[in-house]
């Protein structure tokens, strides 16, 4: 086929974030065309959106006070 090289694999790691959000938008297209799956695609978005709000508890770094 293709030989992968690290420039390869560093143009695919570029472009990521632009596949995400084209995957993001397909969805909102769709949930507006579909009204069966407004619900579902809905419920992906606001679990999206609290993902972003809440940051997770395992990275909170307790506060420390200088003695």
């Amino acid at each position: 086929m293709f030989e992968s090289s690290a420039v390869t694999w560093m143009f695919v790691a570029l472009l990521a974030p632009f596949w995400w959000g084209l995957g993001l938008l397909a969805l909102a297209l769709f949930g507006d065309v579909s009204p069966l799956w407004r619900v579902r695609i809905s419920r992906v978005f606001d679990r999206l959106d609290r993902m972003r709000e809440e940051p997770p508890s395992s990275t909170a770094v307790p506060e420390r006070s200088a003695a």
